[in-house]
């Protein structure tokens, strides 16, 4: 991650305001936020891929594709060729 996100922003505007041990408090809320979302997703996609198995394998099938189109472009890159200097 490049950028800070509204999380971030939130905990760091409220340690300014308010002090670290309350920055620290924004940070632990931000975090189990997130551990929320995230925990809602993988049941809901866990659901989801239950209930219709081959939408299971086409993300499965798509993703190992796109780590394979990855792979070859990566290996195509000229800074991985040999005799670069670095």
């Amino acid at each position: 991650m490049l950028t800070p996100g509204p999380g971030m922003l939130f905990c760091l505007a409220t340690g300014l305001k308010s002090g670290p041990r309350a920055g620290f408090r924004a940070a632990l809320g931000a975090a189990s936020g997130e551990v929320v979302h995230i925990s809602a997703s993988a049941v809901g996609l866990a659901a989801l891929f239950r209930a219709a198995p081959p939408l299971f394998d086409a993300v499965r099938i798509l993703g190992a594709r796109g780590v394979r189109k990855n792979s070859v472009a990566l290996s195509d890159s000229p800074d991985l060729q040999a005799g670069s200097s670095q």
